[in-house]
């Protein structure tokens, strides 16, 4: 339900907090499209398509990432909080 809200979701609020649900809940499968969206081009919106669309979440994206990347079985992250 998560991947299809984030997909389908439009300007930053709505994706901030679908993007925080994802990170609460730490699903691997909520990493494809996060990992997907990260690798946006930083170009493409605005002026001459000289911004960047998602400027509002990448700090999320990423803090997103790497909360779910720590709470996989065996990671290093995982290994250290035990």
């Amino acid at each position: 339900r998560l991947i299809a809200e984030f997909e389908s979701s439009r300007g930053c609020k709505d994706r901030k907090e679908v993007i925080k649900q994802m990170r609460s809940e730490r699903d691997v499968r909520y990493l494809p499209p996060l990992q997907r969206l990260a690798r946006a081009p930083r170009s493409g919106c605005g002026f001459l398509s000289l911004a960047d669309c998602y400027t509002c979440v990448r700090g999320d994206i990423r803090d997103a990432i790497s909360a779910i990347e720590g709470a996989r079985p065996g990671s290093p992250e995982s290994k250290a909080k035990r």
